[in-house]
């Protein structure tokens, strides 16, 4: 897109000619944004020219909801307006923490009570979001406020992107525990403390339902049991 010079924005909604750097160039057959997954991950090998953007819960369901995306893959219960379900799975998540479990880390109230380095995901995770949410929980039950509990958790502000991420810093003994999902723990050869299940979910904007990119990945996620049979922790 050639901008002049004298120009620092595009409104949005502008129309724009795009030239291509190459004639070799074709566009994704389906464009995503949103969780950053294992299940699918693998899902989205089974497409062709697929493009996603591992960016959060969050960030996707904004690009979807700003008409950027075809698609966004969330967690949580909230279903975005004007968008529809092609189909989801749960995932198991937890504290990874190091082989054998040194210091017999039982649940997200050793973080707050015990002297453990923390490392967790970036504001945008659905999985901080669901951590915030078990957080606020136990805050509920001691009859405190959720701000206490996370000003005690070392490491809490501390995050990572991936979902991988973690979990490496506690094998490089940079923490004692990490958010994570079992099946990354599994496949690591980590420890992992179980906390819940969390549900995810793909959505895909009611006018570009019918694309075929977004059916085929509808298709793909109706199709998914092997995939969430070959992952720890997952299921439907």
């Amino acid at each position: 897109v050639a901008v002049p010079p004298d120009v620092e924005y595009l409104d949005e909604g502008e129309t724009v000619e795009v030239q291509l750097f190459s004639p070799e160039v074709r566009p994704p057959t389906v464009f995503g944004a949103g969780e950053d997954d294992p299940a699918l991950s693998r899902l989205l090998d089974r497409l062709e020219r697929p493009r996603y953007l591992s960016v959060g819960s969050r960030q996707g369901l904004r690009r979807l909801r700003d008409g950027v995306t075809d698609l966004a893959v969330v967690t949580g219960e909230a279903a975005p307006d004007d968008a529809a379900e092609l189909g989801g799975w749960t995932r198991e998540w937890g504290l990874v923490v190091p082989a054998g479990n040194p210091d017999d880390v039982e649940g997200v109230a050793d973080l707050v009570d015990d002297e453990l380095r923390f490392v967790n995901r970036t504001t945008d995770s659905g999985l901080r979001t669901t951590l915030g949410n078990a957080v606020a929980a136990l805050a509920d039950e001691r009859g405190v406020d959720r701000h206490d509990l996370v000003e005690a958790i070392d490491g809490f502000e501390f995050a990572v992107r991936a979902h991988e991420s973690p979990a490496q810093k506690v094998l490089a003994g940079k923490a004692d525990a990490g958010l994570g999902l079992r099946s990354t723990a599994e496949a690591l050869g980590t420890g992992f403390v179980p906390c819940g299940t969390e549900r995810v979910r793909a959505f895909a904007a009611e006018e570009r339902r019918e694309k075929p990119g977004v059916r085929r990945l509808e298709r793909a996620i109706e199709d998914a049991d092997d995939v969430l049979d070959s992952l720890p922790g997952y299921g439907r």
